[in-house]
């Protein structure tokens, strides 16, 4: 089977992320993909693309390692679904890999591993301002392996207020932070505690959906309809994607 005998809005397509955030985000683009979780980050895959991601575009404080790179992790994660999977994986289909972080000043967040880690990451974000990467690459299927269709980075500058320690425990005592990176989640009752986000919501949450929208166009994917309320108030105001 070739690409060739897929028309462009019928590839299929796979997220490959066991986040329901991710599923739920994906899903307001398009109207049906499969989704097949990748373990890369625990099993600390160390293959490297044929590509160079540019530097991200952050102040010098925010500077982010190699090893931490989203778009890397992104990738590592769409080829490692790819792998698992190349028996029945028809030629053409195309792959979305997503990797989120938190930058803090000096220091990337990842999920607290325990409830005093989670702790830790609140105090040293509040009212400080950090920023939120969200990489994602599209990867489409050929015969031997895959081929990188697209790559990038959207970032998110997130401040967050000056909540005092009671909002800290009573946060905690919901449990939502411990699988989140930054150990808090914007969409969830970790919105209180931020001031405000400049940038798109949903690359915090953990896939930037118009950027996402405009590359899924690009290949030739069939859409839903662009809501008019757009997907976030900066989304809306920022229409640089295609509808």
């Amino acid at each position: 089977m070739s690409t060739a005998e897929y028309p462009p809005d019928e590839q299929p397509i796979v997220l490959a992320s066991g986040s329901p955030r991710r599923r739920e985000l994906l899903a307001c683009l398009i109207p049906s993909f499969e989704v097949l979780s990748s373990a890369a980050e625990e099993e600390a895959h160390e293959r490297l693309p044929d590509w160079a991601p540019e530097p991200l575009d952050l102040p010098r404080p925010f500077a982010v390692p190699t090893e931490s790179e989203p778009r890397l992790w992104a990738w590592r994660k769409a080829v490692d679904v790819m792998q698992q999977h190349q028996e029945r994986l028809a030629v053409g289909t195309l792959i979305v890999g997503a990797d989120t972080i938190v930058v803090a000043r000096g220091k990337v967040l990842g999920k607290p591993a325990t409830l005093q880690d989670a702790r830790d990451m609140l105090y040293l974000l509040r009212d400080r301002e950090h920023y939120v990467v969200t990489g994602f690459v599209l990867l489409r299927v050929a015969r031997e392996g895959a081929t990188t269709a697209h790559q990038e980075a959207v970032t998110a500058r997130v401040v967050m207020r000056a909540f005092d320690d009671r909002e800290v425990e009573d946060y905690l005592a919901t449990g939502e932070s411990m699988d989140k990176a930054g150990a808090y989640a914007l969409q969830g009752l970790g919105g209180r505690l931020v001031e405000r986000v400049d940038g798109c919501r949903t690359t915090v949450i953990g896939l930037p959906v118009c950027r996402v929208r405009a590359v899924l166009s690009l290949a030739g994917v069939s859409l839903l309809t662009y809501p008019a309320e757009g997907y976030c108030s900066f989304c809306l105001h920022r229409p640089t994607f295609a509808k």
